[in-house]
């Protein structure tokens, strides 16, 4: 509420110009904000599709016995589990990967759906980055043991987030293949 009603009083003092050239960076407030409490209702249906696809994975060939209950991942003997956690459930990656896919569409890209593109691609990538995470910590464990999957799992947290930026760049080289809707002022004048 801060932050919009310091938004509204920038532009009744400085008018609708202000409020224009201003929206960006007071949107970009809004990654201030706390969301451990708000996010709750997101990360256990997150936390639930990140574990169920590392499962699907797993089937395919990592680790043909592993079994999920809910959250966590077991091999057929329950010597080793996984759970995916509600801090590693993708949301704190989810925040900081729109934050970046955010400022990076409306920095290169002018037309509103390239921009909206890269908004939406944030939380897809942000599950795919936990999958890509859990999938190698679940192929070190199957190889190595328990202790060289916890290795892997608390030290290459950076996977998350790698794999994700990485496939975010990909996007936006995708969307400038389109090129920009020309508006009246940057056609050129005909004689």
């Amino acid at each position: 509420g801060f932050f919009l009603g310091l938004y509204g009083l920038t532009g009744l003092a400085w008018g609708r110009h202000w409020l224009k050239a201003s929206f960006f960076p007071f949107f970009l407030l809004a990654f201030c904000i706390p969301v451990a409490e708000f996010a709750a209702p997101l990360t256990m249906p997150m936390r639930l599709l990140v574990s169920r696809l590392v499962e699907i994975i797993a089937h395919l060939g990592l680790a043909p016995d592993l079994v999920r209950e809910g959250t966590q991942l077991f091999d057929a003997q329950h010597t080793f589990g996984y759970e995916v956690a509600a801090a590693c459930s993708g949301i704190r990656s989810l925040v900081a990967l729109l934050a970046l896919t955010t400022i990076y569409g409306f920095v290169n890209f002018k037309t509103p759906w390239k921009r909206a593109v890269m908004l939406l691609v944030a939380a897809p990538l942000a599950v795919l980055g936990n999958v890509v995470r859990l999938s190698i910590t679940i192929m070190v464990a199957e190889m190595f043991g328990q202790n060289a999957g916890k290795a892997v799992e608390t030290n290459l947290g950076f996977i998350t987030f790698a794999v994700a930026v990485g496939c975010a760049f990909l996007v936006s080289r995708w969307l400038e293949k389109f090129p920009e809707a020309q508006t009246v002022k940057d056609q050129p004048a005909t004689p």
